[in-house]
């Protein structure tokens, strides 16, 4: 898996590979409608860690909502999230000064 992973990153920067999960991570609750940041991690392959700050950042941005708890599995119960309607899409984009 890390030689894979390390194919990926080849030739990319990390604003680059930040960009992507972060659209990644929009795209997987605009499309799954109401998700956990648990089944993000396990759908996305991203770390809990890394799905946790970038649903954070989109918080912060308005773009994603927290939408009551879901049913537990055993432990505790998710946080659900969702796509705030306010915002139907977002376009993520990097833009570079020469």
């Amino acid at each position: 898996m890390a030689s894979h992973f390390a194919g990926h990153l080849q030739g990319k920067s990390l604003q680059d590979v930040k960009l992507e999960n972060r659209s990644l991570l929009f795209e997987s609750i605009r499309s799954m409608g109401e998700v956990s940041r648990a089944d993000l991690a396990r759908s996305t392959g991203l770390t809990p860690s890394t799905v946790t700050n970038i649903v954070n950042e989109l918080m912060s941005l308005g773009l994603v909502i927290e939408d009551g708890v879901g049913t537990s599995s055993g432990g505790r119960r998710p946080v659900m999230l969702k796509v705030n309607a306010r915002f139907g899409f977002a376009i993520f984009e990097r833009v570079e000064c020469i």
